[in-house]
């Protein structure tokens, strides 16, 4: 979320350049100082787009999962709390996300899935994530603690 505080470093930021430039011009601080802000807001919406890429790998981590041959109880009935996410399925849904994703060409997790890989990976090993992959039903704002 672009919140106060970034605005504040950034505009900070700005100022400073003003001030410290030998031939100091407002409209390209004023540029500089948009540019920022768009490129926070990027950052902003790859987070999101980073957290619909895991859960969708996850979910393809467990169709795998469940098509073993020789697969453990665990595997043929996983726990689909994370997949199941209320909060993520309605970013995921969301069309103005997708429409904004598509026309800022902000698709870095499909090009690069080895990193949702491991970050999945390491979610795995966290004592907090199994504990609430163990719950059964989850409400949305226990989703929305979870994310």
């Amino acid at each position: 979320m672009l919140t106060r505080r970034h605005i504040r470093v950034k505009v900070m930021q700005s100022v400073y350049a003003y001030n410290q430039s030998e031939n100091p011009n407002i409209d390209t601080q004023e540029k500089f100082l948009l540019h920022s802000v768009d490129q926070m807001l990027d950052l902003y919406l790859l987070l999101l787009q980073l957290l619909v890429a895991l859960q969708e790998q996850a979910d393809s981590y467990l169709v795998l999962s469940q098509k073993k041959h020789l697969a453990t109880v665990s595997e043929k009935n996983p726990s689909r709390t994370f997949v199941d996410n209320k909060l993520l399925k309605v970013i995921a849904s969301n069309s103005t996300f997708n429409e904004i994703i598509k026309k800022k060409k902000l698709n870095y997790w499909e090009l690069d899935g080895e990193y949702v890989n491991i970050i999945l990976n390491e979610l795995r090993r966290l004592e907090w994530y199994e504990t609430y992959l163990t719950k059964k039903e989850t409400t949305y704002k226990e989703d929305q603690v979870f994310v």
